[in-house]
């Protein structure tokens, strides 16, 4: 297509962008058993946090990929930076 029209395209890649974007709402992710198990082998003393099944709960304070409000969070991020 640009060469079509004869313009000029540019396009820029963030790596990691979804990760830098603040999440406004309380967003709750349960760690699957594998990585509760490698945390609670790493930090003992939180053994209290995980359920009856091994799951540990937290709270995210950052966007994730894959979080459907990724790209809103990061567009918002974004924005207010450049303005």
């Amino acid at each position: 297509m640009n060469k079509i029209i004869k313009g000029n395209i540019y396009s820029a890649d963030v790596p990691s962008a979804f990760l830098f974007a603040d999440i406004q709402e309380d967003v709750v992710m349960r760690l699957t058993k594998e990585m509760s198990k490698i945390y609670l082998e790493q930090v003992p003393e939180a053994k209290q946090l995980a359920d009856e099944y091994g799951y540990i709960y937290v709270n995210l304070k950052k966007s994730l990929y894959g979080l459907k409000q990724a790209p809103l969070n990061w567009f918002d991020k974004f924005s207010s930076v450049i303005i």
